[in-house]
């Protein structure tokens, strides 16, 4: 969804009905939201392992 609106608003900056602020505004959310996602999976990872190490 978020992909989509960064694409969007640069296909806007390439006609001139966007402004380049808008365009680096979303793509930093979008980064925000990638690591977001990474930090998740690595405390999943990270719980997986203190079971594994607690369970044996």
């Amino acid at each position: 969804m978020k992909q989509q609106k960064v694409t969007k608003n640069k296909k806007y900056l390439s006609h001139g009905r966007s402004s380049t602020y808008f365009v680096l505004r979303d793509e930093e959310d979008l980064d925000e939201i990638e690591v977001n996602i990474f930090q998740c999976i690595l405390e999943i990872i990270s719980v997986y392992e203190q079971a594994q190490i607690f369970y044996g």
